[in-house]
């Protein structure tokens, strides 16, 4: 079997776990870059995820991380920091004319350009994942949370067309929306069949497996920020991968200021554990 093959397979038929830091931020510090060229500049954005997989040998990554650059497309104000990090909500924003309108906004277009730049460059080393803000985090953003179903769609058809291995829908710390909006994803899923892409959940504050999902990385499943800076082989509690659940995620983006020693430690500790059945 090629590399190329290999790591094309890694989903379908894991030999170990595979360790997938939610990093954005610590990316550009490690490429040196500012928040306004990573979020703006495609080309800027796909170098310092490629440096920072190669400084910690990841299998897999993630092609961007910002939650909530969905409403922000549509016109909605997050008040984010110097750093990128979200400060609050202004205001509810109304849904986009349609998908078109959507998928040519700039923030889109930018998650999606450097997701495909990452599927071409890493394309033998490394599966690159596709990120969407979660319904509970996102709903709340809009005026109409009916709309999410069709920005859902398009966003994960984009992505499976720009050569992801899966896709995941992250939800924020903060405690809003409901479990309920995760209905909102199901055409999604659906279409992750049709492609053979993945869609996962990640929502820590999930303590009960939602009916029809298989990828949930909810309270049992997700290793806590605070987790990192402690040594992997004294933690009680860590999330169990399985064969139909090979990843392990964070339960939220890591910390720009990060070492990636700790990030080291946890991925030999992560790839080391026996896959079990399920």
């Amino acid at each position: 079997m090629t590399e190329e093959a290999a790591i094309a397979n890694v989903l379908v038929d894991p030999s170990h776990p595979l360790f997938v830091p939610l990093t954005y931020r610590l990316a550009g510090r490690i490429a040196h870059v500012e928040w306004e060229d990573l979020a703006s500049d495609p080309a800027t954005a796909s170098h310092a995820v490629r440096q920072l997989q190669r400084v910690l040998g990841q299998s897999a990554v993630v092609s961007q991380l910002r939650l909530g650059f969905e409403a922000e497309a549509c016109g909605a104000d997050l008040q984010r920091g110097r750093d990128g990090s979200p400060q609050g909500l202004v205001s509810p924003v109304p849904p986009p004319a349609d998908a078109t309108v959507f998928l040519a906004a700039r923030l889109v277009a930018h998650a999606l350009d450097v997701t495909r730049r990452l599927s071409s460059e890493l394309r033998g080393s490394s599966l690159v994942i596709g990120i969407v803000t979660g319904p509970r985090t996102l709903a709340p953003m809009f005026t109409d949370p009916n709309c999410l179903s069709g920005l859902y769609t398009a966003l994960f058809r984009g992505y499976a067309e720009a050569g992801v291995a899966a896709v995941l829908a992250v939800e924020s710390d903060v405690r809003s929306g409901t479990v309920a909006a995760l209905g909102t994803l199901r055409s999604a899923l659906n279409l992750s069949g049709y492609f053979g892409v993945p869609l996962g959940i990640v929502d820590a504050s999930l303590s009960e497996q939602p009916s029809g999902w298989n990828w949930v990385f909810g309270s049992d499943a997700v290793l806590g920020i605070d987790q990192l800076e402690l040594d992997p082989d004294g933690v009680g509690g860590q999330p169990r991968p399985t064969r139909s659940r090979p990843l392990v995620v964070t339960a939220a983006e890591v910390h720009p200021e990060t070492p990636v020693e700790w990030l080291l430690a946890w991925r030999d500790h992560i790839e080391s554990i026996k896959l079990t059945e399920g």
